[in-house]
């Protein structure tokens, strides 16, 4: 079974995505709240996996895409293939690197920070 961002789940997690935001602009991108990736299971009522699949429907929105991206990046997800294949995909490359990622994601947060952080 696919698990999907629907306008519902949207609705449901507004709150926690958006403090997850403010959160990445004060940390200027760096990190996300300790408790994001409980919060976002609890508040859908889904599993790591199933929520590893909503983030990836993130990933096309304008302002939720930086909390995807950096969800996808850290602990939470532990750089799982699955993981690295949205990102990979997002990034539009075709392997994922750990040498390499570092700079192939430099100018997506230069551009959150460019464009959010004061």
């Amino acid at each position: 079974m696919t698990y999907r961002l629907t306008e519902k789940r949207l609705r449901e997690a507004r709150p926690i995505l958006d403090a997850a935001f403010e959160f990445l602009v004060e940390m200027r991108g760096a990190y996300l709240p300790a408790q994001f990736e409980r919060d976002m299971t609890r508040c859908w009522g889904v599993g790591h996996k199933e929520l590893k699949q909503i983030m990836d429907d993130l990933l096309r929105h304008d302002q939720y895409k930086y909390v995807a991206v950096r969800y996808m990046e850290c602990n939470f997800c532990r750089l799982t293939r699955e993981c690295q294949a949205f990102l990979k995909k997002f990034h539009g490359i075709k392997t994922y690197d750990e040498k390499t990622y570092p700079e192939i994601r430099k100018p997506f947060w230069d551009e959150f920070i460019a464009l959010h952080c004061r």
